[in-house]
């Protein structure tokens, strides 16, 4: 199922490209080929300010041989960055069901420099850094999407 989806999104990406020979700006993936549950997830980007895009650093459950990927078993780790926004960083717990628990963070410019993200994911918690200062903390203990998040 994972390679499937790959090779949908990339052909996917091959059609959108070629259709966007004349424009300003092309999407683009960079992702691991091995799969993880838990661990710190560390990138340094610098957000477009160009309203349309979207810029976003996630971990993302593409089913296995035993559940297909699919709305019902949703596991998405996500911190995304769009300029259109009023607050243009939001970090996302999406899980079960496509129930999606977002939070914006506020007073923070991503497209001003270059920024380090990290997403420590442990079965405990969820943490979200903004060059190392902690912006959201979502513990096991009282949270469905933490308890809810731990497919590879």
């Amino acid at each position: 199922m994972k390679t499937i989806a790959a090779a949908i999104i990339l052909a996917m990406g091959e059609v959108l490209a070629a259709e966007m020979v004349n424009k300003p700006y092309i999407s683009g993936e960079v992702h691991s080929k091995e799969t993880f549950t838990y661990g710190r997830f560390v990138t340094r980007m610098k957000g477009s300010n160009m309203k349309g895009t979207l810029a976003s650093f996630l971990t993302l459950w593409l089913g296995d041989d035993e559940e297909e990927f699919g709305i019902e078993g949703w596991n998405h780790i996500n911190l995304e960055i769009v300029p259109s926004e009023k607050h243009k960083i939001n970090t996302n717990l999406i899980y079960s069901g496509f129930t999606n628990d977002w939070q914006p963070i506020k007073d923070f410019d991503p497209t001003d420099e270059w920024h380090t993200y990290q997403i420590d994911w442990t079965p405990d918690y969820i943490a979200f850094r903004v060059d190392d200062n902690e912006v959201r903390r979502e513990l096991a203990e009282g949270s469905a999407a933490v308890q809810d998040l731990d497919k590879e």
